[in-house]
């Protein structure tokens, strides 16, 4: 007997198979849908804007982090005696919009896509995802912008590459000095000594 039941809203399914006798699977579904009833809920789990984890940010004044919140509300049907703690959650973050240090570059708008999350319980059964996005919106700071840029340039292998051949022609420059004052030297001496 396959049936359909439904309470608060939502809908149950029952199936009960292999009934001894003739009429024995209906006691049997009412009894499945009245625990299914007393044993179920409908929990929030995130609420909309809850922040859920936070993310470095450079190039903004006066803060290094920015929230990352949920889009929008995840509630789902779980047992009634569910820990919200047990509830593991896998946050995983959009790389392309990460640097290479794993940081967001100012600015980032409110509601702006950073991530998502997934909602597990006993760390396997995936219950819920959602979109995680900026909490604030974080200005950029001119001035850090510039100092990072300046900073980047020197720490560049372009930098270092350039500077080791100023080096070099700078050696050399010395070098060809170095010897050729010491050939007018010997011109010189060597006229002083014809006279």
């Amino acid at each position: 007997l396959a049936s359909v039941a439904e309470a608060d809203g939502y809908r149950y399914i029952t199936v009960v198979a292999a009934a001894e006798e003739r009429d024995a699977q209906y006691p049997d579904t009412i009894a499945l849908f009245r625990w299914a009833f007393n044993q179920f809920t409908y929990k929030s789990l995130l609420a909309d804007g809850q922040p859920v984890t936070r993310v470095p940010i450079k190039n903004a004044w006066q803060t290094d982090t920015v929230n990352l919140v949920a889009e929008r509300p995840v509630s789902c049907l779980v047992v009634e005696d569910l820990d919200e703690h047990t509830v593991t959650r896998k946050v995983t973050l959009y790389d392309d919009l990460l640097d290479e240090d794993g940081a967001l570059q100012a600015p980032v708008s409110k509601g702006a896509a950073g991530g998502k999350v997934e909602l597990f319980i006993r760390t396997d059964q995936k219950i819920g995802e959602v979109d995680l996005v900026a909490g604030d919106t974080i200005a950029r700071s001119g001035l850090l912008l510039v100092c990072s840029r300046v900073a980047g340039f020197f720490s560049s292998i372009w930098f270092w590459l350039g500077l080791a051949v100023l080096l070099l022609l700078v050696i050399g420059y010395v070098i060809l000095n170095i010897v050729y004052n010491r050939r007018r030297r010997l011109q010189r001496l060597q006229r002083v000594n014809r006279r």
